[in-house]
């Protein structure tokens, strides 16, 4: 197995997969990451020189995109239709672009102020065409587009022939094959618990509350993004395994946000 380590979203990211020698190694690591840093700098939701802030800070709310953008968009769509908007984009990008350096009663005034912005219903997608209601709503591809990275990063490998693999961009997890004619195994850490191994055949995404958040005024803002306040929510962490890394992100997000979800049959609770 060739390892190779780099860091992208502001997270480690870990690749490692059989090849047949070094040299054709190296050049499908060195694609990959070059891939994968594209795809953060473009959709930066922080970087204010991204493709994603310069749409956020529209001068105006019909706008062309290109292709890849939009269809995005459309995935993102797919998946707040699907979770009964419990995914949104909209939602983190709306209530993720209030300041933090203010009171916390400040915070939950803005807050309140912007939710009926903060949805995926006040975008309209035709035609490679977005078309939003108003100037407040924003798009936060958090969720998503590190967990896309990772499936880009597996078909790379598989275009080249791979067929054992492990990709890590921060514990968004897919494999194909095996680690040496064994199933691959992961460790979960569970909060205030022991860890938990399972063997993975596709992809993992754990999301949690417990070591993503703000802080304002002693009060814990969990970076999961709700019209409601979450950050007294009795789930403080859950893993999904899914077909894709995507699927897998999105899920695990959304069943932070309602529990309650009933899930497709491709979706595993770990």
């Amino acid at each position: 197995m060739f390892v190779y380590k780099f860091e992208a979203f502001t997270t480690p990211c870990e690749i490692q997969f059989d090849a047949s020698d070094k040299n054709f190694a190296d050049e499908i690591s060195k694609f990959i990451h070059l891939q994968t840093k594209y795809l953060e700098q473009k959709y930066s939701f922080f970087n204010p020189n991204s493709v994603l802030s310069a749409f956020n800070n529209r001068f105006a709310n019909t706008l062309k995109i290109d292709a890849e953008f939009y269809n995005l968009l459309l995935l993102a769509e797919f998946y707040y239709k699907i979770t009964d908007g419990a995914f949104d984009v909209a939602t983190a990008g709306t209530i993720n672009s209030i300041e933090t350096n203010i009171s916390y009663d400040e915070y939950e005034n803005i807050r309140k102020k912007i939710v009926p912005f903060a949805s995926f219903k006040n975008i309209n997608l035709h035609n490679q065409q977005v078309i939003l209601s108003n100037s407040s709503t924003k798009i936060d591809f958090g969720g998503l587009i590190k967990e896309y990275a990772v499936d880009q990063a597996l078909l790379i490998l598989e275009k080249y022939n791979i067929n054992n693999a492990l990709i890590n961009f921060g514990g968004d997890i897919a494999v194909i094959g095996k680690f040496y004619n064994k199933e691959w195994r992961i460790e979960i850490t569970i909060p205030n618990s022991t860890s938990k191994v399972i063997i993975l055949k596709n992809a993992l995404c754990t999301s949690g509350h417990t070591l993503r958040y703000t802080t304002i005024d002693d009060k814990k803002i969990s970076h999961i993004q709700s019209t409601q306040q979450i950050h007294n929510n009795s789930n403080q962490q859950i893993s999904v395994t899914a077909p894709t890394t995507v699927d897998a992100g999105v899920w695990s997000t959304a069943l932070l946000i309602n529990p309650q979800l009933v899930l497709p049959k491709h979706i595993h609770i770990v």
